[in-house]
């Protein structure tokens, strides 16, 4: 077979004098060889013979180049050097050879397809294939072949073959061509380039009629520039910098000294075979293991103290395949200049004109399942062209605009699922493993040039720019898949699966996204983020299960009883309105066939079900609905029933014996669906809701897991001590190890992430570890001869500074622990061994015990302490009224617990609530507790007879702060002032001055320039003079401040109380609005009774927009309504306010009283209204808090009987506590509780838990 093959390959033709000549059956030979190479055997004979022959080069080559080749010839022999050139990978079918035969003949496949590349490297045979392929583009889509398509189909594959051929062997030697001065991979790119064949790729890529052809012109533009780095290409054609020039000297240097090293360690290095015949020598004063004699070698050596070859004869322990590291790194090499700017005038060209439409036509293409062997790379492509040409755009300082195609959202979500799903291909299929973390590490440095570029659109981009990177920053960091992405791979990263590489690439792009999160979260623009968190729902028994339970228990009567002691305190607060029932639930399954009064049992027997099963909420809205249905039989009670009447009827219905109702309940249903369930099954499954999955016949023997996305507060120490884990630290310590090699942004990434956990979360012990000391021991050999000042100009001098102040807390650790402290230095640790390193052994379990007992609800010492309150309560036989059980053992208990859980924990201790509530303001109840001992409160009386016995100049303070000062304990204001209320002890707040800030020269002077600058306007504003300067001051100042600040720089009192007027301008009236009021004027004339308040009343309460009394009234005079009764009540009102006086000669005493009542409730419990003076807003609030003519007397009958309709009727509650409870449902008041209202007043004052003593003696 291999003569036959020879014989072909001679038959083709011959070249003399830079002609080939082709034999006249060259075509068919060329046919013979095709056959041959399909029908190959497994050994790939003919593909050897041909590639030993080198075919390429010697023959098909020259016959495409010739200008006398048919288009017969060229084309067959365009298939026959595709198929010579397809990489050897292919021709075994995209699987790595498995014998060591099958590894022989790869070799020897890759090494004659080396030789070939350089034959590519044709400047004329490029400019052939340019020629063939844009005539074909030239032509219109209705001129082209078939067969011409399929032309240029291969001349894009054959290119894509040619570039992903590896180094030859003189690339491998570092030969360089003696003319060109570059390698293979370099002329083949500028041969390329030159040709033309880089515009027509160009031009191609930017039409999007051409879309078919863009996945392979993806491959060839990935490949052409996958050996360079973009800043080299960038900086191609301008003029190198001398410090530019040094360093490259430098590197080049070093470079050559360390290959030079290289070659002598190998001429130096002695063979394998260990000779007996080299002499044995002696080193004199060096004892061996026997310490009476000299230690004895049999190498010489040049000095004593350099024996590291007598350690190195033990055979060091090999590490398995499977978890060796390795680089997984691409060459790159820097080329030639004209190679630079071939290259830079192409990027240019495709980044400018067709990368946006380029990368959107291949992203369905690249990434989708339907891909021939040839593009089973074009992920990996992708990602490549997307991380160059973006780093390239940002070194360059390009435009984003022309990479909007990979920059956004979507790009950072794409890039995010394909590392997920490679990851998770890798594990899945360990054979293909590195296959697949191969992709993942292009997914990888494609996700750190996506944070570049947005940290550097937020850094120097314009203002769009910044906007779009803000928008995309926030998205990035609220969604729990980007902040959980790095530290999730970190800590499942596997050597043998993935590459250094890779975990360089990730380390660099956290440090990128923890430097943007915190920049967020410094910045207050990231408070809230999203969380995913998994609900498990509880696993409930189906109720055939309970059934049947209960039918074996013999001890159901004792369960029952326990279990209506749980369920009737929730039922309570179901009834009584404190927790809401179920509303969408049905007491009737219309498809059972049977009587209306079978209905009604199955009812009740569906009510029962839910108590029993703890569905309180179902059970009482099946309850009320079957109320409806059937109000007059009184199974359900009746619509005129109280809240005990209703929870006695549901006891009957939970402890009724209706086992026989069931019985009948399950033939009906089975009767029903029979054609649905095929069988008997479990016949309460989805009965009240059906959607509910906790009641079902199919849930597994675990709850079934769901998850639930919240928004929760983010903090960025917690975010950190992600990374603060053994499992994450270990391989950055690990890529620290290589610190000389490191680039200086893999270092500074390094040392942030280290200093973050060791100093901001102050976890510094985590870092003791012996692989880490010993860096800062080589660390310290390199500084040993150097002064401070060479070391602080040094690349590791940050290296160096951390180790010094990390070493300093190890010292300080080990005065604690001392000598114990050197074996934690072979472990990772964790927050407890931290804790002990710390603060010494031990501290960390005696601080959880510690927690543990604070943490723990009920200890036997509060039981006892219960017990005890409970017997001296009981003890007593008059108890005073409103002071319950529960309030005593409150009060009195030595830790603050609530209601509910004294409740519940006197239950548990058999002790009886007497009826207790849990929520006891929502029941009736007597006079509050005062917290107040009896002494206390007769020292407060008679300290209040001594302020008032006191002359009124003595009287400095009011009598609350009197009383205050000379209590032994400290109160609030307000539990003093409600003491006094209790004991019928008249207080009159006092009013004092408003105490205002000072005015500087530079705020003076500012209001003297805004006052002229009013003064000389032509035209005045709608505002007058102090709000126009109050809204332009720098300074926020009231407007009685800056009237009396006016007044005594020159100006006139009364012109500013005149310009007040101004301040108010009144709203346009709408025609629709006019409408409206005429509408309500009208209904308001019509009323046959008409009701107590005002016209204006009515028509303000009713209007659809807020208008200001004054306002209506003077819309109403226009409409011809008399208003002088209103306005006779607003002078009066007026008079009031302004002359104190009149009030005591005015003749209605109840409206007198209650209006100042009202003031001083008003006051005490809405501070904001007493800010209303100083923002001259009195006259405002009283148009809206006083309405309508009606005296106070009737506006007090009004308000109780409006609070005794929503709340009932409350007889051990006075009118006045009504009225105020109605005033805060309704909004008119601010709702303060006792004690915000105490904590508003005095927040300063340190609260007190009083001892509540009951004596026989008190006054009740």
């Amino acid at each position: 077979m291999e003569a036959r093959i020879q014989s072909t390959i001679h038959g083709l033709g011959y070249c003399e004098d830079g002609v080939y000549f082709p034999e006249p059956d060259c075509f068919e030979s060329i046919r013979d060889l095709i056959r041959f190479l399909r029908y190959d055997s497994s050994s790939g004979l003919a593909r050897r013979v041909c590639g030993e022959r080198n075919i390429v080069l010697s023959d098909l080559i020259p016959i495409m180049k010739s200008t006398d080749t048919p288009g017969t010839l060229f084309d067959v022999a365009l298939r026959l050097t595709i198929n010579l050139c397809q990489p050897t990978i292919t021709v075994f079918h995209g699987k790595a050879p498995e014998d060591r035969e099958a590894w022989r003949i790869f070799w020897e496949m890759e090494r004659n397809l080396s030789r070939t590349k350089v034959a590519f490297a044709d400047f004329d045979f490029m400019k052939v294939l340019q020629a063939k392929v844009s005539s074909f583009f030239r032509l219109e889509w209705i001129d082209r072949t078939e067969s011409m398509k399929m032309l240029v189909e291969r001349i894009f594959v054959l290119l894509g073959y040619i570039l992903s051929i590896g180094e030859s062997e003189y690339d491998q030697r570092i030969i360089k061509d003696a003319v060109t001065g570059v390698d293979s991979g370099d002329r083949v790119a500028f041969a390329i380039l030159r040709s033309g064949l880089g515009d027509v790729i160009a031009d191609v890529a930017a039409r999007q009629s051409e879309h078919e052809f863009h996945l392979p012109l993806l491959h060839i533009i990935a490949l052409i520039v996958k050996q360079h780095e973009p800043s080299d290409i960038v900086s191609a054609g301008s003029e190198r910098s001398m410090e530019e020039k040094t360093k490259d000297d430098k590197e080049l240097r070093k470079c050559l000294e360390v290959e030079s090293q290289k070659i002598l360690e190998a001429r130096h290095r002695l063979g394998s075979r260990h000779t007996s015949f080299a002499g044995s020598y002696v080193v004199v004063g060096m004892k061996a293991l026997n310490s009476r004699n000299d230690l004895v070698l049999r190498k010489a050596v040049k000095k004593v103290d350099c024996l590291e070859h007598v350690y190195e004869r033990k055979v060091k322990k090999r590490q398995p395949k499977n978890r060796r590291h390795f680089e997984g790194t691409q060459r790159t090499h820097s080329s030639p200049s004209h190679v630079k700017i071939e290259l830079k005038q192409f990027c240019e060209t495709l980044l400018c004109h067709c990368y946006n439409r380029l990368m959107n036509a291949c992203r369905d293409n690249a990434f989708s399942g339907r891909k021939s062997l040839n593009q089973r790379n074009a992920d990996i492509h992708y990602f490549l062209v997307m991380r160059f040409f973006m780093e390239y755009r940002r070194i360059g300082s390009f435009s984003t605009h022309f990479v909007k195609a990979t920059l956004g959202k979507e790009s950072f979500h794409h890039v995010q699922t394909q590392l997920d799903s490679y990851l998770e291909m890798a594990r899945a299929e360990r054979r293909e493993g590195r296959a697949h973390g191969l992709r993942a590490q292009y997914a990888v440095c494609a996700y750190k040039e996506l944070l570049c570029t947005l940290r550097c659109m937020m850094e120097s981009g314009s203002s769009e720019e910044k906007e779009e990177a803000e928008a995309t920053c926030k998205h990035i960091m609220l969604m729990e898949e980007y902040r959980d992405l790095s530290s999730s791979i970190i800590r499942r990263f596997t050597p043998a699966v993935l590459s250094k590489t890779f975990l360089r690439n990730l380390v660099l792009a956290n440090h990128l996204y923890v430097a943007l999160l915190e920049r967020c979260a410094k910045s207050g623009n990231l408070l809230k983020v999203m969380k995913r968190q998994k609900v498990r729902k509880r696993k409930t028994k189906r109720l055939s299960d309970i059934t049947s339970g209960e039918e074996d228990d013999g001890t159901n009567a004792v369960d029952m009883d326990d279990l209506w002691e749980n369920i009737s305190e929730q039922l309570s607060d179901v009834v009584n309105g404190y927790e809401m029932p179920s509303e969408n639930v049905n007491p009737i399954d219309v498809l059972l066939q049977v009587d209306d009064d079978v209905h009604q049992r199955f009812a009740a027997l569906l009510v029962q079900k839910a108590l029993r099963e703890r569905r309180i909420a179902d059970a009482v809205g099946l309850y009320r609905q079957a109320r409806t249905i059937w109000p007059f039989e009184g199974t359900f009670g009746s619509n005129e029933m109280s809240c005990e009447e209703e929870f006695i009827g549901m006891r009957m219905i939970y402890f009724a014996d209706l086992t026989q109702v069931e019985m009948e309940w399950k033939m009906a249903r089975e009767i029903a669906y029979k054609s649905e369930q095929g069988g008997e099954g479990d016949l309460f499954d989805g009965e009240l809701n059906k959607e509910d999955e906790l009641y079902s016949e199919d849930d597994e023997d675990e709850g079934d897991t769901r998850y639930v996305t919240k928004e929760v507060n983010f903090s960025f120490d917690d975010y950190v001590a992600k990374f603060a884990r053994a499992d994450v630290l270990k391989w950055y310590l690990f890529l620290l190890n290589d610190y000389e090699t490191n680039s200086a942004d893999l270092n500074r990434a390094i040392l942030k992430m280290l200093h973050r956990v060791a100093f901001d979360l102050h976890q510094a012990p985590r870092l003791f570890q012996i692989s880490l000391f010993r860096i800062f021991t080589r660390l310290a050999e390199r500084y040993q001869n150097q002064t401070l000042s060479s070391i602080k100009v040094d690349r590791f001098f940050h290296l160096y500074e951390f180790g010094h102040h990390l070493l300093k807390n190890f010292f300080t650790c080990y005065e604690i622990i001392g000598s114990r402290l050197m074996p934690e230095l072979l472990f990772w640790k964790g927050a407890k061994e931290c804790h002990d390193l710390e603060y010494g052994y031990g501290s960390y379990d005696a601080l959880l015990i510690e927690k543990k007992s604070k943490e723990m609800l009920w200890t036997e010492e509060l039981d006892d302490e219960i017990r005890s309150l409970y017997d001296e309560y009981v003890a007593y036989d008059d108890k005073p009224e409103g002071i319950d059980v529960v309030d005593f053992v409150e009060s009195n208990l030595s830790r603050e617990r609530t209601r509910r859980q004294i409740i519940r924990e006197m239950k548990s201790l058999g002790l009886d609530t007497f009826g207790a509530k849990v929520k006891k303001s929502m029941v009736n109840r007597g006079p509050k507790l005062t917290l107040f001992m009896p002494d206390e409160i007769e020292h407060m009386k008679a300290l209040a007879d001594q302020y008032q016995s006191l002359p009124s100049e003595e009287q400095s303070v009011d009598v609350v702060d009197y009383i205050r000062e000379r209590l032994p304990d400290q109160y609030s204001r307000a539990r003093i002032i409600k003491q006094l209320k209790y004991e019928h002890v008249e207080y009159a707040s006092k009013t004092t001055a408003r105490s205002h800030k000072a005015w500087n020269d530079m705020l003076l002077t500012e209001l003297r320039s805004l006052a002229e600058q009013y003064e000389e306007l032509a035209e005045k504003p709608s505002c007058g003079l102090l709000d126009y300067i109050r809204m332009r001051l720098t300074e926020r100042r009231t407007r009685r401040d800056i009237e009396a600040r006016l007044i005594d720089i020159g100006y006139d009192r009364g012109k500013l109380r005149a310009s007040k007027g101004l301040a108010r301008v009144p709203k346009p009236w709408s025609e629709l609005l006019l409408t409206e009021l005429c509408s309500l004027k009208a209904q308001y004339e019509e009323l046959d009774e008409k009701p107590q308040c005002s016209l204006v009343d009515y028509v303000i309460t009713r209007l659809s927009e807020k208008r200001w009394r004054r306002d209506v009234v003077a819309k109403l005079a226009e409409l011809g309504v008399d208003v002088s009764s209103m306005e006779q009540k607003r002078m009066r009102k007026s008079n009031k306010r302004n002359s104190p006086q009149q009030k005591e000669e005015g003749n209605e005493e109840g409206s007198e009283h209650s209006v100042t009542s009202a003031a001083s409730d008003s006051r005490e419990r809405t501070p904001s209204i007493a800010l209303s003076e100083e923002l001259d807003l009195v006259d405002d609030l009283d148009d809206l808090l006083v309405s309508g003519p009606f005296d106070a007397e009737t506006k007090r009958i009004n308000l109780t009987a409006e609070a005794e309709m929503l709340f009932g009727e409350s007889s051990d509650e006075d009118d006045d506590e009504i009225i105020r409870r109605g005033k805060r449902r309704m909004g008119n008041v601010s709702p303060l509780s006792d004690e915000s209202n105490e904590r508003a007043v005095e927040p300063s004052a340190p609260s007190h838990k009083r001892r509540v003593v009951l004596s026989d003696d008190e006054d009740e």
